[in-house]
């Protein structure tokens, strides 16, 4: 129950002075809904849902409803043209414990709410948009405090909006937007919710911009889902405290349509979780750059399906990345060279008989094109690849285009472009998608004729995260046995088991290098085995070593296996298998056997 007092009285009738209302008239356009004909009380128990409706209803041609006060109310109906300008987010606002507190119609147009307080009863809406084809558009929602709602802000085919300074505190989901809720920028708000921050079903270009993220959501709620939405946007928020090894946002779902267009650049990501930030089942055109992110151990987001296009990753603090669809093999360098005074790097050629290649005076590869149609190509002779990290850094004297092409033999199977500034070099890391296709040669060419300089040309196979000042970081479940490392790179073991290790460094630079396992992962099993005595004379033992142990033993540990007597045991790379000298006694878990089985 909101309580009254005197002293919010008083400021309460400041403001209604500072109004200038001292009658209400629909000329005015402004009402005051505590004042005659409407006179509402505002104390906070009387339901005053009457007349401030009957306010609402008076403003024929629009206008604005001033309160200065607490409101209990069931629901209140919005109009066309009317704005509600409250005293103070605390000072005056709606009570409620209806399903809705705010309800706008379809077909509501330019409408605005501003600086008061919504209180609902942890079970209902605070404000509900209800669009159809009709739509509701053209409104700013600014200043608004919501507290103990189900839901703060639900909006279907909602259009044309602001959302600015509003707080959502205590509320079971913050906004839940779909069908068409298009068009729409959240600045500088705060989220503190129970379960969910934002839920997206077939919405497009929303922005989220300098708002604050945070909530309990102790059920394991993922805090952010997007589902065949298009153009969402966060940048430059902050994010914290959400339940540890939670994902942060899922993107699509197993048979969904994919989503188009998603973007985290710039955010301050505080969260702790040995769990991918970002599940993705589904996008065309997925960007998380630049982004601060805090004590994470885990996967910077995790491709699911493989249902994935045109990823831009770089820049960010967090790990690397993790898809169903690669097994991370190395391959650094494969298409790459060493400055040389060759005409053309080992492993490429020109494209053009005018095409001319040469060390420039920076030490890096200089390509001098006259046509469009000339450049170079990068021998690539890779089969079965699922994704490819493509790195590249040059620069054109002039403003200029570079287009990668992809073949396959003769077939073409893809393109990335990269605009380039006069005389400034553009570093650019792609991943590309190529369905288990043979990659033979990748084709640089460029929009202009001019004079063009390559510092770098990497490839990965798989999908790698690559920053500006840090390697690659990839998965293996053994040290590399091609490619060109250097002392420090480290592989991450993808598939621990006993006996192995959790990591390989590279102790000694070359092709491979030399490696060293860290932290050797346990290299036995053991345990207690309990049988059913069925008169058989064999029993079998997972060791789970996924490898053949060096040495084991099993020992009876019951009276009726101890009488069965173990006359041999012999072990393949799954079981130990027990051979007992007289058959097992009937009976139920009475065949007891201690076990274990080492690789070392």
């Amino acid at each position: 129950m909101v309580e009254n007092n005197s002293k919010d009285n008083q400021f309460e009738d400041n403001i209604e002075n500072n109004f200038h209302i001292t009658n209400n008239t629909t000329k005015t356009r402004e009402i005051n809904p505590l004042l005659p004909p409407f006179s509402a009380k505002g104390d906070s128990h009387t339901d005053d849902t009457e007349p401030i409706q009957r306010a609402i209803d008076s403003l024929k041609d629009g206008g604005r409803i001033i309160i200065t006060r607490r409101f209990r109310i069931t629901t209140i109906n919005l109009k066309s043209n009317i704005s509600i300008i409250g005293s103070g987010q605390e000072n005056s606002g709606f009570i409620s414990k209806s399903e809705t507190v705010l309800n706008i119609p379809e077909g509501t147009l330019r409408w605005s709410l501003f600086n008061f307080g919504i209180w609902g009863n942890n079970n209902n809406i605070g404000i509900q948009l209800l669009g159809s084809s009709v739509g509701i558009a053209d409104f700013s929602i600014r200043e608004i405090f919501i507290k103990n709602c189900k839901v703060g802000y639900y909006s279907t085919y909602a259009w044309s909006f602001l959302i600015e300074r509003v707080r959502f505190q205590d509320c079971e989901i913050g906004c839940h937007l779909s069908s068409q809720s298009n068009q729409g920028s959240f600045i500088s708000c705060s989220y503190k919710v129970k379960k969910q921050v934002a839920t997206f079903t077939n919405c497009n270009v929303i922005n989220f911009l300098g708002c604050e993220f945070a909530g309990n959501n102790h059920d394991g709620t993922i805090p952010f889902s997007f589902y065949q939405s298009s153009g969402i946007n966060f940048k430059g928020n902050y994010i914290e405290s959400f339940r540890e090894n939670t994902p942060l946002a899922i993107i699509g779902t197993l048979n969904s349509v994919v989503n188009k267009a998603i973007s985290w650049v710039g955010n301050y990501i505080s969260l702790r979780s040995e769990v991918e930030l970002f599940t993705v089942y589904g996008c065309d055109g997925l960007d998380i750059s630049n982004n601060h992110i805090g004590t994470t151990i885990s996967p910077l987001f995790r491709d699911v399906i493989g249902n994935m296009k045109g990823i831009r990753c770089e820049g960010n603090s967090g790990l690397l990345i993790e898809s169903v669809l690669t097994n991370f093999i190395p391959n650094y360098n494969f298409c790459g060279w060493s400055n040389g005074t060759s005409s053309f790097p080992d492993g490429t050629s020109p494209v053009g008989s005018l095409t001319v290649g040469r060390r420039s005076e920076d030490g890096n590869f200089e390509l001098v094109t006259q046509s469009t149609t000339q450049g170079f190509l990068i021998n690539i002779d890779e089969s079965n690849i699922e994704y490819l990290t493509f790195e590249i850094e040059l620069k054109s004297l002039i403003d200029n285009i570079a287009y990668i092409d992809f073949y396959n033999g003769s077939k073409y199977i893809g393109i990335k472009s990269l605009s380039i500034s006069s005389g400034e070099y553009k570093k650019s890391v792609f991943i590309n998608y190529l369905n288990t296709e043979d990659l033979y040669y990748l084709r640089v060419r460029f929009s202009k004729p001019s004079v063009h300089h390559i510092k770098t040309v990497k490839a990965y196979r798989g999908i790698v995260e690559v920053n500006n000042d840090k390697n690659p970081l990839l998965l293996l479940s053994a040290p590399p046995l091609y490619g060109a490392f250097k002392k420090g790179h480290e592989v991450i073991n993808n598939n621990p088991l006993p006996g192995n290790y959790e990591k390989w460094i590279c102790i000694e630079g070359g092709s491979p290098g030399l490696w060293k396992g860290v932290s050797p992962i346990e290299s036995f099993r053991s345990g207690i085995e309990t049988f059913n005595g069925d008169g058989s004379t064999i029993k079998q033992i997972p060791h789970n070593l996924n490898k053949l142990p060096k040495t084991w033993y099993v020992q009876a540990a019951s009276k009726d296996a101890g009488e069965s007597e173990i006359k041999y045991i012999y072990c393949d790379n799954t079981n130990l298998n027990i051979v007992f000298k007289n058959p097992t006694k009937n009976g139920v878990n009475n065949i007891v056997l201690n076990w274990r089985a080492d690789l070392l």
